[in-house]
């Protein structure tokens, strides 16, 4: 399935082209394994059939027991098919069981060689002669040296014959230590016409995607795949297989695991780099796709100057690539999964404990919450539980003020598992855990941690986090018309608690359960208006008299709340104003959009141009706070 190789199809086509009008030579196709390199091979081969040229290939062979000129010994047999005396001779002086040479001969041994390079050059010659000639040696970093070293005479001989000779090698194989073939396929490519192919881009990954699935993906998944195999197309078509499989729409599904193709492919790659490398990189594995050298280093317990260039071994080798000064990354995440997983359980939960403290450190690196976090509590139960807790609830917090929503939930859905559960988890994240529930939409999971926590609290007789859960499920949103009994029955208890206490005036988190029942009984099957108006107006007057700007926001939103009925525009005008202020000094970023929310409408009621204004303010606050 070839997809985005246009221009190589081109090339070789134009190259096939030349040699039948009788002006040949030699195409080498370059590339890591899975680029395409035999697919496009074959696409030359069929179109060079199709313009009445013969074709035949050669392979070369991995590994020991193959004899010397092995690929073009599988070409002159093919070709001798015919029974032609030439290629009888050819193939006898390949294999060395010609007279002259089977004579124990203490000649020359340059003038043997040359006259071996010379028959096999005139034998394709002179087929090419009777019809144009496209041969394919495929592999050409297994190839022994006298096969390449006959591939480079020949290459300065077909400049004037209707011979075509395609050879195809993975590039990233021979720059890998002191390959064997390296200087040879320098110097041909220095004959020859050399493609270099690299990965698909993400637009040429969706269309392969959609041919393997037979739908288009959405940009998220393009970029999944992409990113995953840097564009390969054998490793995407593989990958996409696995997501075919997983049986569920495309939009749905997860960009995971290796398949086993490509992870055979993978290993055999790192099987070729010094072990002290595939060390080296193991420990890269763990710290993410992208690694700061140094530290790296640190981690494996190795000098700088030791850790560079075994580094920079595995960049000639393609599976590293340079990044900015002092920063490496995999050349794709899939060589970062094998070597993952490759490792011991408990040796990765040790490098994972050794990164996290590094970068507690700032040795060098500004780390964020989100990376200490995850290293903690991959590692668990390796290290300390507490450090680890605390470390998922401050990337939860940190992501709470980007809006990321979904992600301080999954944080703090983490930090619960690792405490040990919701029955042993510290109440106050538990309640947190619920919060981010709800702001990530999660209306009924939110529900079931906060009445959790709330269980809980009760029977503890803590009643500030009794106050805090119920708040919280007084927030998780159901349907107008569903009962709310449950809720406002917590809101009332937690109420009463409050007044068991006797307090003077009554805390703030007080005002905000009353600005909470308020709400609740203005709609619904429940519905008191007049007390919910009473109990909205005693919040906004405790929540003045306890100077808390947070809880005066939410009293003075609940009082919005209440009054929002025919004839009160220019009344809730003025709470508007009051709600904007008292939501910017708290920094109640979705209590402002509220504020300007309710302070549009009032002017639309009331007809005052200003609205649109109004509006104008509202959107711009409220894409910001959608990118921040």
């Amino acid at each position: 399935m070839l997809v985005g190789r246009r221009l190589a199809i081109g090339a070789l086509s134009s190259a096939v082209d030349a040699a039948i009008g009788g002006a040949g030579g030699v195409v080498l196709l370059a590339g890591e394994a899975g680029m395409g390199k035999t697919a496009l091979a074959s696409e030359a081969v069929a179109y060079a059939k199709a313009r009445g040229a013969e074709t035949v290939w050669g392979t070369c062979w991995e590994g020991d027991g193959a004899p010397g000129f092995w690929p073009w010994i599988q070409v002159v047999r093919a070709l001798a098919l015919d029974g032609g005396d030439a290629g009888e001779g050819v193939l006898a002086e390949l294999t060395g069981v010609t007279e002259e040479r089977s004579g124990g001969v203490l000649g020359d041994e340059s003038a043997l060689r040359f006259r071996t390079y010379d028959m096999a050059a005139t034998y394709v010659r002179r087929r090419a002669a009777q019809r144009p000639l496209v041969v394919v040696i495929d592999d050409l970093h297994w190839a022994d040296a006298s096969s390449l070293r006959l591939l480079v005479f020949l290459a300065r001989q077909l400049h004037d014959a209707a011979a075509l000779v395609i050879g195809t090698y993975r590039d990233v194989e021979v720059m890998v230590g002191d390959h064997p073939a390296r200087p040879l396929l320098a110097e041909l490519a220095g004959q020859a016409e050399l493609i270099r192919l690299t990965g698909l881009t993400a637009d040429e990954v969706g269309q392969l995607i959609e041919k393997v699935c037979g739908e288009r993906p959405q940009a998220p998944l393009i970029q999944a795949v992409h990113a995953r195999t840097a564009g390969n197309p054998f490793f995407a078509q593989q990958i996409v297989r696995l997501l075919a499989a997983q049986g569920v729409p495309l939009d749905r599904a997860l960009v995971t695991g290796i398949p086993p193709a490509v992870g055979d492919v993978l290993a055999r790659r790192l099987a070729r780099l010094p072990g002290t490398v595939v060390d080296l990189l193991a420990v890269a594995s763990v710290v993410g796709r992208r690694f700061p050298i140094a530290m790296v280093a640190a981690i494996a317990g190795a000098p700088a100057a030791m850790a560079v260039p075994l580094a920079d071994s595995a960049v000639r080798a393609a599976v590293l690539e340079q990044d900015e000064p002092g920063h490496l990354r995999f050349s794709h995440d899939l060589f970062r999964d094998v070597l993952y997983d490759g490792l011991p359980a408990a040796r990765r939960s040790a490098l994972h404990l050794s990164v996290a403290g590094l970068l507690e450190q700032h040795t060098g690196v500004a780390a964020t919450a989100a990376e200490i976090a995850y290293h903690r509590s991959v590692a668990w139960p390796l290290g300390d539980r507490d450090r680890a807790v605390t470390a998922l609830i401050d990337a939860a917090q940190e992501a709470t003020a980007r809006t990321a929503f979904d992600e301080a939930a999954a944080h703090l859905r983490r930090a619960v598992e690792v405490a040990g559960g919701a029955t042993a988890v510290d109440l106050a994240v538990l309640c947190e855990y619920g919060d981010a529930l709800r702001r990530a939409g999660h209306g009924e999971d939110a529900q079931a941690a906060l009445l959790g926590a709330a269980a809980r609290a009760r029977a503890t007789g803590e009643v500030g986090l009794f106050a805090r859960a119920a708040f919280g499920a007084h927030r998780v949103a159901t349907l107008t018309d569903s009962s709310r009994s449950g809720v406002i029955a917590l809101l009332q208890e937690a109420l009463a608690a409050f007044d068991a206490e006797g307090t003077v005036g009554g805390p703030p988190a007080r005002w905000l359960l009353s600005a909470s029942l308020a709400r609740e009984l203005a709609d619904g099957p429940h519905r008191d208006l007049p007390r919910a108006v009473a109990l909205a107006s005693a919040a906004v007057n405790g929540a003045r008299a306890a100077d808390d700007a947070g809880v005066l926001a939410y009293a003075l939103f609940a009082l919005a709340d209440v009054r929002w009925e025919p004839g009160t525009a220019t009344e809730r005008l003025g709470i508007a104003g009051d709600l904007a202020a008292a939501a910017g000094a708290a920094h109640e970023t979705e209590l402002v959009l509220e504020a300007h929310l309710c302070r549009l409408v009032a002017l639309l009621e009331l007809g005052d141009p200003a609205f649109t204004i109004e509006l104008g303010t509202f959107t711009r606050l409220a894409e910001r706070a959608r990118y921040r």
